[in-house]
């Protein structure tokens, strides 16, 4: 989903204690405070099926975060069910210091906040970094940090790579519901996450620094195909068979429609009509590479009925990486969606373009709506060091 527009807030904390099994034998007891927990885990012992590979540090440590309790007791569309916004500090036991943000998990449990409930009442999970200048020496061209949603609700970036950031810089935790399924619903969720990241004190090796971005699809609510902050499309044969089709809006949330430098309407959140369609936008501006560099990790989001998400390389004609999508076959929902992580990465460059070809197939034989955007992680080149933490 976009770049998160809603306001920041801070919730009453959500306090209790709770025992946290890490492996055989293993007990550690968290405390939970202003809706968080903190504990080591050790080389192997996190649960398999994470998206990425296990981290080499000594010691991963998790915060955990909950959402404030939220209401299904209807059909909640993407984008249209109850959300909640609150601030997290990642650490709050030690004076500042430099950690290493290295992975995001989330799951919906019930209101006692331990009772596994369905993934299917999850939109999306967000975590961002605050939306000011970053504290000096930390590049980070936009503010998401990690964003979770239906089919990939486990993310890990690969072994050696992170986030810097202080530990006491405020992140904005943003939640919301879903129900494609249930209109007699009646129930409350809440959504809880966990935080993975590493002190740069325990670290017996550096760590490489990334940086995320969004590549985005989208249509354009003009009358005509539209390539997003390009003026004449045809202009450049390159770019030409990038141009968003003309589709219509389907949200009703705040935000939704943005307008390019040429004052032209597109959205992210588009109606599919019935039948397979191919959507193909250009992403240069919204990748913001600004020097050659290797993407290292790709997250994907998109909506049911959903078959495939390519980025393209349009400069050298190549595909860099394609996810392919798993729906349910027994009821409305994405089921799984492939992500690329890789220590070695893939390469781009500055001064070339980039594409997003979004393939839906709506067989449903109604209008449905649709988002495609894939989450890159890649090495950040200007990544320096900081000394001094925010005040």
């Amino acid at each position: 989903m976009p770049e998160d527009a809603r306001h920041e807030e801070t919730n009453p904390p959500i306090t209790r204690s709770k025992l946290v099994r890490i492996g055989a034998g293993v007990l550690v007891l968290a405390a939970v405070g202003v809706a968080f927990a903190e504990f080591g885990i050790f080389g192997s012992l996190w649960p398999t099926g994470s998206a990425g590979s296990t981290s080499p540090n000594p010691i991963e440590r998790v915060r955990e975060v909950f959402s404030e309790p939220l209401q299904i007791d209807r059909i909640y569309k993407s984008m249209l069910g109850p959300y909640t916004t609150r601030n997290v500090v990642v650490s709050q036991d030690r004076k500042p210091e430099l950690i290493w943000m290295t992975g995001y998990r989330m799951d919906v449990v019930g209101e006692d906040g331990e009772t596994p409930e369905s993934m299917d009442f999850e939109c999306h999970t967000n975590l961002a970094f605050p939306r000011k200048a970053p504290p000096p020496g930390l590049h980070r061209p936009q503010a998401r940090a990690f964003t979770l949603t239906g089919g990939q609700t486990d993310l890990r970036l690969p072994s050696g790579f992170g986030l810097p950031m202080w530990s006491n810089e405020k992140l904005v935790f943003n939640t919301q519901a879903l129900n494609l399924n249930l209109p007699d619903a009646d129930l409350t969720v809440m959504h809880r996450a966990e935080i993975r990241y590493v002190r740069d004190a325990d670290l017996t090796q550096p760590m490489r620094p990334l940086v995320s971005v969004v590549a985005q699809a989208m249509v354009t609510l003009e009358d005509e195909p539209q390539l997003f902050d390009v003026e004449d499309p045809q202009a450049d044969e390159l770019l030409a068979g990038s141009s968003c089709h003309v589709g219509d809006y389907a949200g009703e949330w705040e935000g939704g429609i943005f307008t390019d430098d040429h004052n032209r309407r597109f959205t992210p959140h588009w109606v599919v009509p019935p039948g397979r369609h191919e959507y193909r936008t250009r992403v240069t501006k919204t990748m913001k590479i600004i020097y050659d560099t290797t993407i290292h990790f790709i997250g994907v989001h998109v909506h049911p009925h959903s078959e495939s998400l390519e980025l393209r390389d349009l400069t050298t004609g190549k595909s860099l990486f394609k996810s392919l999508m798993t729906n349910h076959d027994d009821r409305v929902g994405q089921k799984s969606a492939d992500y690329f992580s890789s220590a070695e990465g893939i390469p781009v460059f500055k001064g070339h373009e980039y594409e997003l070809v979004s393939v839906y197939n709506n067989q449903t034989g109604e209008d449905a709506d649709a988002m495609a955007g894939m989450f890159i992680y890649y090495l950040n080149h200007r990544y320096r060091r900081p000394t001094a933490p925010p005040i």
